[in-house]
């Protein structure tokens, strides 16, 4: 997937008021967290402003870039969500990768993006510094 397509997922989420998918795309592509680990991405991590994922008998640390962080406690509060995970369904329960796949699916018809170059884990090579987002073959390639 290549930055401008990235950034046209990321317009077509907020055009069609997906903020869900919108803000969990920015969060896979920052903080490089695997799908699954979606479910730490809490209202008291956002809020200490780094995710603690398990790893056996240890915790991956991932810090949440300010920016993202003042923009997820936003979502979270208008989403009227206190505690807990962030990316959560509309019966309460965190948000699976098969339906996380299927809205990514969905929104890259939308955006006429091919679905093939997008999914989750492609979302991870992305990179974004600032105001500055490359991709990792861009930043290596030169």
């Amino acid at each position: 997937m290549t930055v401008l397509e990235y950034k046209r997922l990321l317009r077509a989420a907020k055009r069609h008021d997906n903020l869900r998918l919108y803000y969990l795309m920015q969060v896979l592509a920052q903080t490089k967290i695997n799908v699954s680990e979606h479910r730490y991405v809490t209202v008291e991590a956002v809020r200490d402003g780094y995710i603690a994922v398990p790893r056996g008998n240890h915790r991956k640390i991932v810090v949440i870039p300010d920016q993202l962080r003042q923009e997820l406690g936003g979502f979270a509060e208008s989403a009227k969500i206190l505690e807990g995970p962030i990316f959560i369904s509309r019966s309460g329960k965190c948000w699976d990768r098969v339906a996380i796949h299927k809205s990514l699916k969905k929104l890259c018809r939308e955006a006429k993006v091919d679905e093939e170059k997008v999914s989750p884990r492609s979302l991870s090579h992305v990179v974004a510094f600032g105001a500055a987002v490359y991709t990792l073959e861009d930043k290596f390639n030169k």
